[in-house]
């Protein structure tokens, strides 16, 4: 699964989970980077999902506790890929200045916007990729990462209201 020789299957993947919004509302969906052990230095990581446009939009990426104040250099962008299918893409690189190698665990947050309109019990998949670019032997490779879908539930918001009741009930 690595373009880069010599380094076996996957050793970085990006973790996150499924995340529950009620239509209309913000969601932020942190993502996690693990590292196996033995794992080359990482220097960059590329990560791509296409988001419908129609369902969601994306509003913004905030750094995580692992990149703040570590030298590493984030950019996030959406683009329209097809009006016909009203799929953005939307690109988050992050590199380490040089030198430095990237840390792992909470690396960022993605914040997305739900439509109003999006039905209750609606699942919204947003298709992901991800690369690494690591450094072994003094050459760069691009390295495949693993990288669920995240996907995004829409659930109502009155339930919302009675699970944060009843754990209130429940704490005291």
């Amino acid at each position: 699964m690595l373009s880069g020789e010599g380094l076996g299957q996957e050793v970085f993947e990006v973790n996150v989970n499924t995340f529950m919004v009620s239509a209309g509302d913000e969601v932020s969906c942190p993502l996690y980077l693990k590292k196996e052990r033995g794992a080359p230095p990482l220097q960059g990581l590329r990560m791509i999902l296409q988001v419908p446009e129609a369902q969601v939009k994306f509003v913004k990426a905030e750094p995580g506790a692992q990149l703040k104040d570590s030298g590493v250099n984030m950019r996030a962008e959406a683009g329209a890929t097809s009006d016909e299918k009203q799929i953005s893409t939307l690109r988050v690189e992050l590199q380490s200045e040089k030198g430095k190698e990237m840390p792992d665990g909470l690396l960022l947050y993605l914040t997305f916007r739900v439509d109003a309109s999006v039905p209750l019990g609606a699942q919204i998949p947003l298709d992901s990729e991800a690369r690494a670019v690591v450094f072994r032997d003094g050459k760069s490779a691009n390295v495949e990462v693993g990288f669920p879908d995240v996907v995004i539930r829409v659930s109502p918001r009155k339930k919302e209201d009675e699970i944060l009741f009843a754990c209130f009930f429940y704490m005291h």
